[in-house]
């Protein structure tokens, strides 16, 4: 009797998203992008009618569209071991694309690392480039790639923006990482 009362019952319910959503929309799906040409220039004034969105293979229609920026707290994780010794340009040249293109809301901080971390605070672009901490920095010793990454995910917990970026600049070879 039990069994027949739960088949009853079971039969008579709505799946469960109508039943949440009776009469709601479905749920949005956001996608955050950034469009830059090739030479790294950010393009602006892009339309609804510019994009076309695929899920599975089937065009998606795009029911609402907001061109809006959202600043960014973003974690600079430079290399700065022996074996980066002569790649301190392509440093700069990387955190200088990166910077051109902050909203004045952009919040940064660097980690240098090699092997150990150094992490420094919150700081706005223009100050970023001022201090260049990847510079200041001799090169030497070897690389603490995880320590530092752990270290700048650690940080990011205090940002204060919605978007977060870590951006790593490493040779990728780690041999110091004490995790």
């Amino acid at each position: 009797v039990a069994r027949e009362a739960a088949r009853r019952e079971t039969a008579a319910d709505p799946p469960p998203f109508e039943a949440a959503a009776a009469g709601a929309r479905p749920p949005m799906v956001v996608i955050p992008l950034t469009v830059q040409d090739s030479s790294n220039r950010y393009i602006v004034g892009l339309g609804k009618d510019d994009f076309r969105v695929f899920e599975d293979g089937v065009e998606q229609q795009i029911s609402e569209f907001s061109a809006e920026s959202v600043a960014r707290s973003v974690g600079i994780v430079a290399d700065v071991s022996g074996s980066m010794r002569d790649k301190r340009d392509l440093i700069n040249l990387a955190v200088m694309q990166v910077v051109q293109g902050a909203d004045p809301r952009d919040e940064f901080f660097p980690v240098t690392f090699s092997d150990d971390v150094k992490v420094g605070g919150m700081v706005t672009a223009e100050s970023l480039v001022r201090q260049s901490p990847w510079n200041l920095a001799e090169p030497r010793g070897g690389t603490a790639l995880r320590d530092a990454i752990y270290a700048a995910a650690h940080e990011m917990m205090n940002a204060h923006n919605p978007r977060r970026v870590l951006l790593v600049l490493s040779d990728g070879v780690d041999n110091a990482s004490r995790s």
